[in-house]
């Protein structure tokens, strides 16, 4: 009787390393393509980004841990977790983003 536990928890991690290794080809594209001059360049912010690590966050930055842990099973989305989910965003690639701004691209 274990085996579909088993099997549900391998399928489960299974998914997670494609997944996570997809998203490594996808950002390592990325910054081939900034290095080769076919991209100018890119800012990549993510909801997972640690709080402690940005440059200059906003004072009411919408933390980490109240976004972190919100399910990607595509259910019904509460008013209030879409809410922090695209504020957070915002704030982050309005933090992220000076960083790769370039004087010439302005």
């Amino acid at each position: 009787m274990k085996a579909p536990h088993f099997m549900l928890g391998r399928l489960s991690r299974s998914f997670a390393t494609v997944h996570r290794k997809a998203q490594d080809s996808a950002r390592a594209r990325l910054h081939e393509w900034a290095a080769s001059g076919r991209i100018d360049g890119f800012a990549l912010a993510y909801l997972g980004m640690k709080d402690d690590r940005l440059p200059a966050p906003p004072a009411d930055l919408v933390p980490r841990s109240a976004v972190a842990s919100y399910p990607t099973n595509f259910a019904a989305m509460a008013r209030s977790d879409f809410e922090a989910i695209t504020t957070r965003g915002e704030q982050l690639m309005r933090t992220v983003l000076p960083m790769y701004l370039r004087s010439d691209h302005r």
